[in-house]
């Protein structure tokens, strides 16, 4: 989830299906002479949450820097503004601020974001704005199998939510992007990220939502271990061999994110978002499914109603050689420089701020002539974003890393 312009595969086309069956028809779907069993299931009609007790609920914090922390609550390395709360949420006070985002209304769950007055910013390491943070750290973690999400994305500038995976014993990479938006409902991103190269990799699908994209949407992956395929609404999105790397057990995280070098940052003029999850669902596969050399698992059918048409790939166009590196190297390194000069005092957290604005606005245009033009990335293209890389490196004092 937490790349600043990573590389993303050309954009499919899918037409949206009707919903899906409660998990006790899901599985009644598959029981009958097949591989799957479901393992795990949260419909939300509560909400449990972790109380200290494993298997007591899910977590509302990562864990980093200690419980509480604000390391813990925040994703600053990405560039988010958001801090996640819960209703035990204290911040920097010795009480609970009152923050809770979440809600639940017929069985759906909802991840609400919310801009915060100025007293509250100032319990909450005066950061703007809180959300929500659920993971199954201490619930539930599984390697291998079908995880499948249904959930309603947010629209507008600055929102980035995301349903993923990473590994139980804290590694990282291994992570495996289920979904992450970038506040248009109608495009999707999918990204497995891999250190089995020995450096980090990952390569990233955007996917269109033709019908509807502002209602609900399932959402599956299948990960084995020859393989990892994504499915949005029942159709295959994006498939890739499984790295060798990614052979352990993990975990489930449902976020929204307020603010990012990859989504931008919100308007004066936000108030609140939503993403609204109705269930998470994983099943588990049985190792013989696939032991036969070439095997391939099909994913249980939990997914009712009329089939999707079929997913169309929009033209690609490849960019000049070691053009597109050059950039998406800079863009990373400059993320890092600009942390790191707001870390140290050079600049103030408002001018690290636009100079995150300014690095998303070229990670956009970069990406848009790559993937979107008809030319590919110009030498005029190149050089222009080179001036603009120029700039934001000299306006944070020539620093080029943390």
């Amino acid at each position: 989830m937490r790349m600043l312009a990573p590389l993303i595969l050309p954009l499919f086309i899918l037409a949206r299906s009707s919903g899906a069956p409660d998990a006790a028809q899901a599985q009644a779907q598959v029981r009958a002479a097949s591989p799957w069993t479901l393992a795990f299931h949260d419909e939300f009609d509560t909400l449990n949450l972790y109380d200290g007790k494993p298997g007591s609920g899910w977590r509302t914090e990562y864990g980093f820097g200690g419980e509480g922390s604000l390391g813990s609550r925040t994703l600053a390395s990405s560039g988010e503004q958001e801090v996640y709360a819960d209703p035990r949420f204290k911040g920097t006070a010795k009480t609970p601020l009152g923050l809770n985002p979440f809600e639940l209304h017929d069985g759906v769950l909802s991840i609400v974001a919310r801009k915060v007055d100025p007293a509250t910013s100032a319990q909450i390491w005066n950061r703007p704005y809180v959300s929500g943070l659920l993971t199954s750290k201490f619930l539930f973690t599984q390697q291998y199998g079908y995880f499948e999400f249904r959930a309603r994305l947010p629209r507008g500038k600055g929102l980035w939510p995301a349903l993923w995976l990473v590994p139980k014993d804290n590694s990282w990479p291994p992570e495996i992007d289920v979904m992450e938006g970038l506040g248009d409902p109608a495009v999707v991103y999918m990204t497995a990220h891999s250190k089995a190269a020995g450096k980090h990799t990952s390569d990233t699908q955007a996917v269109k939502i033709r019908e509807r994209p502002d209602d609900f949407h399932v959402f599956g992956l299948l990960w084995d271990r020859d393989q990892i395929v994504w499915y949005v609404d029942g159709a295959e999105a994006k498939r890739e061999v499984t790295p060798a790397d990614m052979n352990r057990p993990m975990y489930i995280l449902l976020n929204l994110a307020v603010g990012g070098s990859w989504p931008g940052y919100p308007g004066s003029d936000f108030t609140s978002a939503r993403m609204d999850i109705d269930y998470v669902r994983a099943w588990t596969l049985d190792p013989k499914a696939t032991s036969a050399p070439g095997a391939a698992a099909v994913p249980p059918p939990s997914f009712s109603g009329p089939q999707p048409s079929v997913v169309e790939m929009l033209p690609q166009a490849p960019p000049a050689p070691g053009q597109a590196d050059a950039v998406s190297d800079r863009l990373t390194s400059l993320q890092a420089a600009v942390r790191a000069a707001m870390g140290s005092g050079v600049i103030t957290r408002e001018q690290a701020r636009s100079e995150f604005e300014a690095l998303h606005q070229i990670a956009l245009r970069h990406r848009t002539l790559k993937y979107g033009g008809k030319s590919g990335v110009s030498a005029a293209d190149m050089k222009d974003m080179g001036e603009q890389l120029d700039q934001i490196e000299s306006r944070i004092g020539g620093r080029t890393g943390p």
